[in-house]
């Protein structure tokens, strides 16, 4: 009778003991799942849209004012919104001023604003652009902006740049042919030539103090492809500003299944020694013979 009573407690320390370690492999599963999906969310690229955004609107002639974003505001108050879809940039008076690509990133400026709308930069350019379209996150992209050009090929003519989308808007720079603009987005104007229609970009001519913003027929040049962006986190920075402990080199703080479980067999070591401790059978003495 006490060898099945010693046994069925021997037998439930082992259930126990088992229990204990299924539930730590079920967290160590859970917590690896976990880790894996937010990775992959992050550094995934989204699908979204490439459609182009096709505004019908009249603009208003010279409307825009184009002004550099204040550094000492960025300085202050510094947050990247995502892109959703082909949205439309404001001007003060919310005309439209040009289409930002999808799956890039506006530095929004100011959120307290009139009309449901961010008071965004890119790139230089400052203006406003709906909540709606634009998706807050709390970490830095590796790439913000697109790099895609206008080369001016108006058969060897160069291509005047205008205030607004139209041929008797007022001229403010001249891009000789071949030379090359940075290209913001499009949106809809005169149309010029009928078979081409009203399409005009919008772009920045030069660099630093001197660089000139406006439309330029999209006939009159050849426009690179805006590509999607691959959407990833920036590495955070460390001590010696290469994203570790100032060695030099980048530290990989992605965590080693292997070493988990090898922490969680080595966690389940004290639980198998008490279990033995509590409930091994006592050695009994042999009982003395007097004679």
């Amino acid at each position: 009778m006490k060898t099945l009573d010693f046994f069925k407690r021997r037998l439930n320390a082992v259930l126990i003991f088992l229990t204990n370690t299924i539930f730590l492999l079920i967290f160590l599963l859970l917590s690896t799942a976990f880790s894996d999906f937010a990775k992959t969310n992050l550094n995934s690229s989204e699908s979204f849209s490439q459609n182009s955004f096709n505004f019908s609107a009249k603009l208003p002639q010279n409307s825009f004012n184009f002004s550099q974003a204040n550094a000492f505001a960025l300085a202050q108050f510094s947050q990247y919104g995502l892109i959703l879809e082909n949205t439309v940039l404001l001007n003060a008076s919310l005309s439209p001023v040009t289409t930002l690509p999808p799956t890039f990133f506006v530095t929004i400026t100011d959120e307290n604003t009139l009309f449901d709308h961010y008071k965004v930069t890119y790139n230089g350019l400052s203006g406003l652009v709906q909540k709606s379209q634009i998706q807050r996150i709390d970490f830095e992209p590796v790439t913000t902006e697109h790099t895609a050009l206008f080369t001016a090929a108006n058969d060897t003519h160069p291509v005047l740049v205008r205030s607004a989308p139209f041929a008797n808007a007022l001229t403010t720079a001249s891009i000789p042919h071949g030379g090359t603009a940075f290209l913001f987005g499009e949106i809809t104007g005169e149309a010029l030539i009928s078979s081409v229609g009203g399409r005009w970009f919008f772009v920045r001519f030069g660099t630093g103090s001197g660089a000139v913003f406006g439309y330029v027929y999209s006939a009159q040049g050849i426009a690179d492809p805006i590509p999607v962006n691959i959407i990833e986190r920036k590495p955070d920075v460390g001590g010696g500003g290469d994203g570790g402990d100032g060695d030099g080199e980048t530290d990989n703080l992605t965590p080693n299944p292997r070493f988990d479980w090898i922490y969680i067999l080595l966690l389940t070591i004290p639980a198998v020694v008490v279990v033995l401790a509590i409930f091994s059978r006592p050695k009994q003495k042999e009982p003395k013979v007097f004679d």
